[in-house]
């Protein structure tokens, strides 16, 4: 708002026509066409709390290009808004030093830095930015002694990246490190011994790219790189590799979504659906839900097909010939066009593993703002007059600009604010009420959220937090899928707690379902949706007699929406079971297990509806599979529990024998804690088919386990287990 009254009283801060700053708004306006064609244009537009993009964010970044390409003049002005992201990332960088050091851990827990983004792959892409413009003020300062400084900096975020262990904003450095060695050796001119020193060690550089990493790979199973995290990460890359694989099983998805609506794709923020439709089966073993294709590439295909591509990558190539034609044309030195040149090369090679988001959408506008400045000191044509934005802006390489004639200028502005001043406050008080709905309310939505889950953690009464909940949703903004999820968490953790008077756990149960119905209805193509409200229906059928005849019609229909997602499958066939509908169960069981053979759980699941029903032909086949994937996939300790109370259910007692045995075997081969309590269950299993003797040695296994609990207990035990009777 204040760019714009600034740009009305006086017109050298309008802005000024430029082949970047047409491919940027052309971007906007095919992504805008796009979302409004998408699958969900409501959601393309607002996105949500954890992404936070959507056409709000990429309009955004279009102004912020907008105001930047026209406010800066001078290099000074871009030299100190370059030294701001500089500093806040040295802040950020230092967080993520403490987390190395131990004084903080990460927001996403294990080895890997994340500072305060909360991501390491994000903290390493946001970080190789600040890397490029230290290295390019450390060029631009040559007579200064503080040129030093960012150069320090550059060095310690390095180390920062390292500690990330980001596997492709490594490789992304590491080749924008040769390419920027080939291009300097190539263009900048060797003028004085120093730059024909600096050339000599740039040839050196490119042999210690080369032999560097082939020495750490060929080192890849010694204890030097073993011990690191991050060299572990980097010499271990393979096509067999769990993230890589899952990588091109998702960009297969992505693509069978591409030639469905190749033109404009679905638009942004539906990824959910095309999960969804498209699901690989083979990816059980990875986070349940994706929302993106983590691929820059796959990723504005499918927001905005090929047309949207095509854009996306105009904003590269305006870019590479504009830092061209300003090396060409003497507006920058070749080093400045080539750090810059190498840091969106680098920006956008690590993007074909990963995806964009807000820290690294602001710097590269930014940048690209910058470099859009080149064109005004571009000479015209031959035989052309210097178009105005040119005479205006004679020359980026200036330290300060100075219009033309100060006292005109003023005085014109002057004379323009009583017809410019109405439409300047009309503007402004548009302006104040879109950014209420669009940004102020969610902001107070998501203030609200948290306290609702604080009230919830600091156990105050359930309709004191219901109605938190309640507050959040009175905002009705875009954050109300993350109320409503988290509603519905806080519903099925109160529902089983007999502390709340049942007629509260029944309001706050029939609430979180209605809430979740909306969902569901706002976003019909998104199967988690559907999913969370069938779980909902299920668990609380005793809250409402309609809901169990919901669950199954709401699992039919995210069926028929992800016909290969088993996780649906597996919530119907337990639905079937709970009403007493077990072949149905088998029936479904056994179609999530076809999906996968190898999906251990699937596989698991149909052996315990086959033990229940009684179906000893499956029942043989699958647990022999079973066997045979446990040969390899070590998953024992976690699904012999399960197949155990199966059999306990059915009375099985020497299969039961048989499982803990197998159970308390491999716990040894894995280095797995051994369990008190599992070895009492396994006596009572034991007595039950007759063994006393061993059924007394598995008592005397538990007292030695967990002498303060079974210690004094011994001797009634084994009478018990004597006796035939049941431990009380």
């Amino acid at each position: 708002m204040l760019w714009v009254g600034l740009a009305v009283l006086n017109k050298e801060y309008l802005p000024k026509p430029s082949k970047l700053l047409w491919a940027v708004f052309g971007f906007v306006f095919i992504v805008g066409f796009a979302d409004v064609l998408g699958a969900n244009p409501y959601r393309s537009f607002f996105s949500n709390y954890e992404r936070m993009e959507g056409f709000l964010m990429i309009s955004h970044m279009a102004l912020f290009f907008l105001v930047l390409t026209s406010v800066f003049k001078s290099k000074k002005e871009w030299y100190w808004w370059f030294s701001t992201v500089i500093v806040a990332s040295i802040f950020v960088s230092f967080n993520a030093l403490l987390q190395k050091l131990g004084v903080y851990q990460s927001l996403q827990g294990g080895t890997r830095v994340d500072g305060t983004i909360g991501n390491p792959t994000y903290l390493a892409a946001y970080l190789m930015f600040s890397f490029f413009l230290s290295l390019f003020l450390f060029s631009e300062f040559r007579k200064s002694l503080f040129r030093y400084a960012y150069l320090a900096v550059a060095l310690f975020e390095l180390v920062i990246i390292y500690f990330t262990a980001t596997r492709g904003a490594s490789l992304a450095l590491l080749g924008g490190g040769f390419l920027f060695i080939v291009l300097y050796l190539i263009f900048v001119k060797a003028e004085s011994g120093r730059e024909r020193l600096f050339k000599k060690a740039a040839a050196l550089g490119i042999a210690v790219l080369i032999l560097v990493p082939l020495a750490l790979y060929l080192l890849r199973d010694s204890n030097f790189v073993s011990r690191s995290n991050t060299l572990g990460r980097l010499t271990h890359i393979s096509l067999n590799d769990k993230t890589t694989r899952s990588r091109f099983m998702i960009w297969g998805m992505a693509w069978k979504a591409v030639k469905e609506r190749p033109i404009l794709g679905y638009g942004q923020e539906n990824f959910g659906i095309i999960f969804s439709k498209f699901y690989n089966p083979q990816l059980f073993d990875q986070e349940p839900w994706f929302d993106r294709s983590h691929d820059i590439i796959f990723d504005w295909l499918v927001n905005a097909g090929i047309i949207g591509l095509l854009s996306y990558l105009s904003l590269f190539i305006m870019s590479f010939v504009l830092l061209w034609q300003g090396a060409r044309y003497g507006v920058v030195l070749p080093k400045e066009s080539i750090i810059l040149f190498v840091a969106l090369i680098s920006y956008f090679a690590q993007n074909i593993f990963v995806f964009d988001n807000f820290n690294t959408y602001y710097v590269f506008f930014g940048i690209m703002a910058y470099i859009n400045t080149y064109s005004y000191s571009f000479p015209p044509p031959p035989g052309a007059d210097a178009p105005p934005a040119q005479k205006a802006n004679s020359a980026l390489n200036q330290q300060k600009f100075q219009p033309q004639d100060k006292r005109k200028s003023f005085n014109t502005s002057i004379l323009a604010v009583p017809k410019s001043l109405s439409a300047v406050c009309a503007l402004g008080i548009f302006i104040l009420i879109f950014a209420y709905f669009l940004s102020i309310k969610p902001l107070k939505q998501s203030r609200a959220l948290i306290n609702a889950l604080r009230s919830g953690a600091e156990a105050k009464s359930a309709l004191d937090v219901l109605n938190s909940f309640k507050y959040a949703l009175s905002y009705r903004s875009f954050g109300d899928s993350e109320v409503r999820e988290q509603l519905a968490q806080f519903a099925l953790q109160t529902f089983n707690n007999t502390n709340i008077p049942q007629e509260q756990r029944n309001e706050i149960a029939r609430f979180a379902v209605e809430e979740l119905e909306k969902q569901v209805r706002l976003i019909p193509g998104d199967v988690k949706y559907k999913l969370f409200l069938a779980n909902l229906f299920m668990v609380f059928s005793s809250a409402d007699p309609t809901y169990s005849q919901k669950t199954e019609l709401t699992l039919l229909e995210a069926l028929k929406q992800s016909p290969t997602k088993q996780p649906v499958y597996f919530t119907l066939a337990q639905y079937y079971f709970n009403t007493n509908q077990a072949e149905k169960a088998l029936e479904i069981s056994w179609k999530a297990a076809e999906l996968a053979p190898n999906y251990v759980d699937a596989q698991v699941n149909l052996a315990m509806v086959a033990i229940y029903l009684g179906k000893k032909d499956i029942e043989e086949r699958v647990t022999v599979w079973i066997e045979k994937m446990f040969e390899t996939a070590n998953d024992g300790h976690n699904q012999y529990p399960k197949l155990i109370n199966a059999y306990s259910a059915v009375n099985n007692y020497s299969k039961v024998v048989e499982y803990y045995g197998k159970l308390i075997d491999v716990r040894k081969k894995i280095n797995q804690p051994d369990n008190a309590q599992d070895r009492i269950n396994f006596a009572i299993s034991l007595a039950k088919i007759g063994q006393i003797d061993l059924a007394k040695e598995q008592v005397k296994e538990a007292v030695r386990l967990d002498p303060d609990k079974y210690g004094k207990e011994e001797e009634e035990i084994i009478k018990y287990l004597e006796s035939g009777q049941d431990l009380p």
